[in-house]
């Protein structure tokens, strides 16, 4: 009976799961891992996203131009070299005086044979010429006549329409079959312009310039050409190239793209390979000889480096998993032993409470790492004090988020004959209201972008409210969602200042230190109650150098403190502005700190703040 208690008492022992008694353990084991693994996805996620556009719009607007500049000034280097030559050589005096005496001066003869040769060798031509319209002889680089020139030959054609021409310098660019290569002559008119007595001038090849332009190749999967306005390749890295007619080399999607906007002007533009691979263009007018070079670079070589993030990222989030199933399974099979437990029960409690407490020490540590790299981001797509002082010499800005990353925001863009600057209070506080105003910033640049908008803030601002309305899927109002923004918008342009807003007001000082409030829209953006096809208005102020704008959040209204813990409130604000009217606005910013600070007090704060002030007109009467 005894020997039965026993069996009965072990089978009883073996049943027990210790696993039931620690679930909620485990649950938050299972959570913090997912919660890290989440984190590093979106980090890395975030990361290259931002880092490829970053990357991108470098190469658009600085790398890209900086290759089609050098090469191009290169090529008009040797032909503003060639023009001088040829000009030199037409406008010799003896050179002249040879051509009107029909070339039977033997002394002038000699000299005119000396000079064509002594041009071509040292200089790098390809050779020289002297064409007379008296006795209608073409003197080559060598000091002997090439042939005479008559109407009946086609191929003398040319000469006599220069002669019929009566610009002075004319450029051609030819391609000869044969040799398969381009080559440039410089055609220069002798004596009087409408009655010419001959055409001096040089010729080179093309062929040499191959060379130079592949050492500026970007990678070895870059190229380059130089096309007529007929598509022609007359100049190419690949010398193969040379020759033949752009369509049969790029896809007819560039081709396209080249020719229908040869006569524009400098064009920077995306494509595709005959492949179908994503390729960056840039296409910059050469005006000395009507052509255009062109520079193509794939835009997997662009990112190339930034797949090692990925991969590293991606290498990262494994080993955690993996670490954090092992980790799992440790702790679960050590627990998992009823007698071991019992027995180091009052050993080991001590030391699992230290164990636990440094891993959910790590946790909010990286957690807190997360949030920091967050704040970074948030504030790398917001202007940096430098764009600020550029166009806002005069300004200053208090941003206190109320959990490191929140939903204010502000931005400024520079327009083409003004500038824009905005404030905002976006949905949510943290990395959720980050993200919103990622969005909202990226949505602002998009559709300034798009053109046509530069004096008229109202519109931009219908146009945001669709587009959130349509990224968040909000057009309906039986949608669970319901996040947006108020916005401040301001449009800068000389002695005007345009402004509209969504539930969001601006303070406005004059010369005479009197305080103007003007107040949007009482329609914020994107929310379900907002229409889509909703038409806010712009307010037209007249500004001067004296101007003050104030522009800030419900953060700084609603934050409580004092006394009795009531509001801010914009009077306090007015108050504020009205009081330091003659003070400068670097030092207003310590007035106000100290003094919010003060009325906060122990308060904690209550959401996202943001104020910026600032003059829209400079001293000099300039914005």
């Amino acid at each position: 009976m005894k020997k039965l208690t026993a069996d009965q008492s072990k089978k009883n022992s073996s049943d027990y799961n210790p696993l039931f008694y620690d679930r909620n353990v485990i649950q938050v084991m299972i959570l913090a891992s997912s919660l890290i693994v989440f984190s590093m996805l979106l980090i890395g996620f975030l990361s290259y996203y931002f880092t490829e556009k970053e990357v991108i719009k470098k190469l658009k607007e600085k790398e890209l131009l900086f290759i089609a500049q050098s090469i191009s000034s290169k090529v008009e280097e040797q032909i503003d070299r060639a023009i001088e030559t040829s000009t030199l050589l037409a406008d010799d005096p003896s050179m002249m005086e040879w051509v009107q005496g029909r070339e039977q001066n033997d002394k002038l003869t000699q000299n005119a044979k000396d000079k064509l040769r002594m041009i071509v060798n040292p200089s790098g031509y390809d050779n020289s010429f002297v064409v007379s319209s008296l006795t209608n002889h073409y003197w080559g680089e060598k000091g002997t006549i090439l042939e005479t020139m008559s109407k009946d030959k086609k191929d003398n054609d040319w000469f006599f329409q220069r002669l019929a021409n009566s610009e002075k310098v004319v450029v051609v660019v030819d391609y000869n079959g044969a040799r398969q290569q381009s080559f440039v002559f410089v055609n220069v008119l002798m004596g009087d312009l409408n009655h010419p007595v001959g055409v001096a001038g040089v010729g080179l090849s093309l062929k040499g310039l191959s060379d130079d332009m592949a050492a500026y190749k970007y990678s070895s999967n870059s190229q380059m050409w130089m096309v007529d306005s007929a598509g022609i390749v007359h100049l190419s890295d690949d010398y193969t190239h040379t020759g033949h007619n752009l369509k049969e080399i790029v896809s007819g999607e560039l081709q396209h793209q080249v020719m229908d906007n040869f006569k524009q002007g400098l064009q920077v533009m995306e494509s595709h390979t005959p492949s179908g691979d994503k390729v960056d263009v840039i296409s910059y007018p050469i005006q000395s000889m009507n052509m255009r070079l062109l520079f193509q670079i794939p835009r997997n070589d662009t990112v190339y480096y930034l797949r090692n993030i990925k991969l590293n990222t991606a290498v990262a989030i494994v080993i955690s998993i993996l670490s954090i199933i092992f980790f799992f399974f440790y702790v679960s099979r050590k627990l998992a032993n009823p007698y071991q437990r019992a027995l180091r029960l009052n050993q080991e409690l001590e030391f699992q409470v230290g164990e636990r407490t440094k891993e959910l020490a790590t946790i909010n540590s990286e957690l807190l790492d997360s949030i920091g790299y967050a704040q970074r981001i948030q504030k790398s797509v917001m202007p940096d004090s430098e764009e600020l002082a550029q166009l806002l010499p005069n300004h200053f800005v208090i941003w206190r988020p109320r959990d490191e990353v929140g939903g204010d925001f502000y931005w400024l863009k520079k327009a083409e004959r003004g500038y824009f600057l905005a404030v905002g209070d976006c949905t949510g506080h943290g990395v959720p209201g980050a993200f919103m105003t990622m969005l909202c910033i990226s949505h602002l640049n998009q559709i300034v972008d798009s053109g046509s908008l530069e004096g008229n803030p109202a519109e931009i601002l219908s146009r945001l409210n669709r587009q959130i309305k349509e990224t968040l899927r909000q057009q309906h109002q039986d949608e669970w969602a319901d996040d947006g923004l108020d916005l401040a918008l301001c449009y800068v342009e000389g002695s005007e200042l345009v402004f509209a807003g969504g539930r969001s007001s601006i303070f406005v000082t004059d010369v005479n230190k009197d305080l103007q409030i003007y107040n949007g829209d009482r329609r914020s953006l994107g929310y379900r109650r907002t229409p889509t096809d909703y038409l806010y208005k712009n307010q037209h102020i007249q500004i001067d150098e004296h101007t003050r704008v104030y522009m800030a959040t419900d953060g700084i209204f609603d934050q409580n403190g004092g006394d009795k813990g009531l509001s801010f409130g914009k009077s306090r604000l007015k108050h504020f502005i009205i009081a330091h009217a003659n003070t400068p606005l670097i030092e207003q910013e310590v007035l106000f700190r100290k003094q919010l600070a003060e009325f906060q007090g122990n308060e904690s704060q209550r959401d996202d703040m943001l104020l910026l002030a600032f003059q829209p007109v400079k001293a000099d009467g300039r914005t």
